[in-house]
């Protein structure tokens, strides 16, 4: 369990993995408490993500505290974690929001081929405007939200034999706390099994199978719930190829049914890549696609498939000073009454310095659009921020 992140925890998987810090580098944890701090000004010209003539602007104050402790026994692991994220906006003040990850985790060796992993957490945390599906107004605080999880995941094998079996079982409960948000409620049930065969010295075929129940607990204002089953049938490979080249790529077929017959059942391919190309030793190439079924945030509807394309470069200019350039481009369709279709752009240009091993700061640009076919869901903005950071190790 590693002891540092600078991901910011949004609801949106695909997100986080596009703002991955740069030149982050696995580093095995020391047993002992940890903790490190991140301190950011940002200044945005449309805070709620909302049409242009209703666009406000505001600066914001961040604090990113994280704490961790490790302790080995034998080849047994067991670490707590805690990610927080405090921010306060100087005039639209219903934004502020305080964000909670705590986590405990446990990894057992039971013997050379066969390992288990346990994992309870909460997790507070809210949406971000303008990131799902649902049209940004600025009348309301943002989505508030909580989610208690478990986690089991058991393998047998291990990355070097010639096949492996892993078999993950974990349970969400999650609520929504203000703005009528309750029919967004559920109870998630999700179960994998992967199995991996060595082709090759550093690559890897694997099938995959994932079963997800999802579980609405309220109805909508017009008697909808969104209860659905999903499940992906996938195969693909994993590799490292050399020391420069690694990645994972899946394809095959996702499937999803919804209770209510009113609402349309969604299915087609699925798809997954995840890629890093490393062609020396101070810069990264990152890439990645999808395309997957998503939960949708408004009432009348079901759910929505989204595409996306990204890709990043980090440059080591110096010893001490990273460039990184990340861009994205993500396609939402509805199968719905609306006929709806929306693209979406992300642009994140960023210089990192280490002022001294243990301290970083940053200075960055981003930028974000939703433009769609309908145009109440429209919205573009520009965020400016400079940071401090620790990096104790």
């Amino acid at each position: 369990m590693t002891h540092r992140s600078r991901i910011r925890h949004t609801p949106l998987l695909w997100l986080s993995l596009f703002l991955l810090p740069p030149l982050a580098a696995a580093e095995e944890e020391e047993p002992g408490f940890h903790w490190n701090l991140g301190v950011e000004y940002q200044h945005e010209d449309n805070v709620y993500r909302t049409l242009d003539p209703l666009a406000e602007s505001d600066n914001i104050f961040l604090v990113k505290p994280e704490l961790s402790w490790l302790a080995l026994r034998g080849k047994h692991r067991f670490g707590l974690r805690y990610i927080g994220e405090y921010a306060w906006y100087s005039d639209v003040t219903d934004l502020d929001y305080n964000d909670h990850n705590l986590m405990a985790q446990a990894r057992l060796e039971h013997s050379y081929r066969l390992a288990s992993e346990f994992t309870l957490g909460y997790l507070k945390d809210h949406d971000v405007p303008g990131q799902t599906d649902a049209i940004s107004l600025p009348l309301f605080e943002v989505n508030k939200w909580w989610d208690g999880y478990g986690k089991v995941r058991v393998s047998y094998g291990r990355d070097d034999s010639k096949g492996q079996l892993v078999g993950e079982l974990a349970y969400h409960e999650r609520r929504y706390t203000n703005n009528w948000q309750e029919f967004r409620d559920y109870d998630l049930t999700q179960a994998t099994g992967i199995f991996y065969y060595r082709i090759a010295p550093k690559t890897r075929m694997l099938f995959e199978v994932d079963l997800l129940d999802y579980d609405y607990r309220n109805q909508d204002f017009f008697g909808l719930k969104q209860t659905n089953f999903t499940y992906r049938l996938l195969a693909g490979v994993t590799w490292e190829a050399t020391a420069k080249t690694s990645g994972t790529f899946k394809i095959g077929y996702r499937d999803t049914d919804y209770d209510d017959s009113r609402m349309a059942d969604l299915d087609g391919l699925a798809l997954s890549l995840d890629g890093t190309w490393l062609p020396n030793s101070y810069t990264r190439v990152t890439f990645g696609a999808s395309q997957d079924t998503q939960q949708s945030a408004q009432q009348l509807s079901n759910g929505y498939v989204r595409r996306y394309l990204r890709a990043g470069i980090d440059h080591g200019i110096t010893a001490r000073t990273v460039l990184s350039v990340k861009a994205l481009y993500g396609n939402d369709t509805f199968d719905g009454p609306l006929d709806r279709e929306d693209d979406r752009w992300y642009l994140r240009l960023g210089v990192t310095h280490s002022l001294r091993r243990w301290l970083d700061v940053t200075a960055e640009y981003r930028y974000e659009e939703r433009d769609s076919n309908i145009d109440l869901y429209d919205y573009d903005t520009s965020i400016f921020l400079v940071g401090v950071s620790t990096r104790f190790d």
